[in-house]
């Protein structure tokens, strides 16, 4: 059990901070 949950945390540590990145290149890409 505490190796599936620690590759879903971090599948999901991947993609939010892919995401925060995203979303800071369009903030300034706005700006």
């Amino acid at each position: 059990m505490t190796t599936p949950a620690k590759l879903s945390l971090t599948g999901v540590r991947k993609s939010f901070g892919a995401k925060t990145v995203l979303d800071g290149v369009d903030l300034e890409v706005e700006t």
